[in-house]
């Protein structure tokens, strides 16, 4: 995909904010004990790969993760205790914290041997106490003109032909985000259709198409931060549509197995209240079925929405207990399977107890 092909390998091909990733570079060169950074800015806007590419050519090792656990925080300082292998310089990169995170960030700055970055989309959403320990470095949206002549230089690249209003759409609907914009143009040279807004997040169907279509993990997770539905309803949304998108039995098969793990971690989440397990859920959930497939495929598909077993549908749930001699709840879990036997022979709806009108239901028509 375009998005790993153009991707900035050094700080030149980076897009905008130039005097934000000059303070970076002066931060890590001057460095002082107990001072860190912290870099805030709208998602797309190139924060963690302007910090990561001006590491290497500073000649850093970068150790990074999301801050969104409490023992991260004692495992970096674990980690910044330690000389590394090559005796490189290294530099602690926490992506994406929160009010939470930050709680043992004093301590680690205080005592750590090496520089701290922390990364966030509103820093001005952290208690005053937590932005105190940091200089604050704010990267702006990214220019639709600035955008323009990037689109400009891909499409000449890449032989891809379109009219200057239509790079100024690409660019607008983009709302700053570089990694948006070419997987938008990915789309468009693909010929699947992208959208014609995005606001602050993804739609739903521009978040199905990056995970049914790629099957890259750093794309996924651009439709996991991006996506306007949480966990839960995007993992039904993921279900509803694997038999959609994928053709070949393995690949269906792969996929269901991921979300029925993904659904394990779900069930105990609930149970046991453990919410530091809503990241396995949605990571098994969106990378499992983007991963399950043997090779990804060009053609469009009508994404349909989950369906929901109302209470009005009890009649229904009812019937199909009855002819698979199993629980209402049970009955419930099979709607997929049913679904896919009902496209391969409609004629079968009698054996489950339905007529047309409940098949349709089913169906999704």
């Amino acid at each position: 995909m375009l998005l790993e092909k153009y991707s900035p390998k050094n700080t030149k091909d980076l897009i905008g904010n130039p005097a934000a990733i000059m303070d970076i570079r002066k931060f890590l060169t001057s460095w002082k004990k107990g001072k860190a950074l912290l870099v805030y800015g709208p998602t797309g806007s190139g924060k963690s790969t302007a910090i990561k590419l001006i590491a290497r050519e500073l000649g850093y090792e970068v150790i990074g993760t999301h801050a969104d656990e409490e023992r991260s925080a004692k495992g970096f300082f674990e980690a910044s205790m330690q000389r590394s292998v090559f005796s490189r310089k290294k530099l602690l990169l926490f992506d994406d914290v929160t009010a939470g995170s930050l709680r043992n960030f004093s301590q680690l700055i205080e005592k750590s041997g090496h520089p701290v970055i922390c990364t966030t989309d509103d820093a001005y959403q952290l208690p005053t106490a937590s932005r105190k320990v940091f200089k604050l470095l704010k990267f702006d949206k990214i220019g639709e003109t600035e955008l323009v002549k990037f689109l400009e230089a891909v499409c000449r690249s890449e032989h891809i032909t379109l009219q200057h209003r239509e790079l100024e759409q690409l660019a607008r609907t983009s709302n700053g985000d570089v990694r948006a914009l070419l997987i938008d143009l990915n789309a468009f040279r693909l010929g699947l259709k992208y959208s014609n807004h995005r606001d602050a997040e993804e739609n739903i169907f521009n978040t199905l198409k990056i995970i049914f279509k790629t099957t890259s993990i750093q794309n996924c997770k651009i439709a996991l931060d991006n996506s306007e539905k949480d966990g839960e309803e995007l993992f039904s949304w993921l279900e509803q549509n694997v038999l959609e998108e994928y053709t070949d039995t393995n690949s269906i098969a792969s996929a269901y197995d991921y979300l029925s793990k993904a659904d394990i971690f779900y069930s105990r989440i609930i149970k046991r209240q453990s919410w530091s397990l809503q990241k396995y859920f949605s990571n098994l959930s969106v990378y499992g079925v983007a991963l399950a497939k043997e090779k990804t495929s060009a053609r469009f598909v009508s994404y349909r929405p989950p369906v929901f077993v109302r209470r009005s549908s009890n009649v229904l749930l009812e019937n199909l207990a009855k002819n698979l001699h199993i629980s209402k709840r049970q009955a419930a879990a099979y709607i997929p399977l049913i679904r896919m036997l009902f496209k391969k022979n409609r004629n079968i709806c009698e054996e489950f107890g339905m007529d047309d009108k409940e098949a349709s239901f089913i169906l999704g028509e």
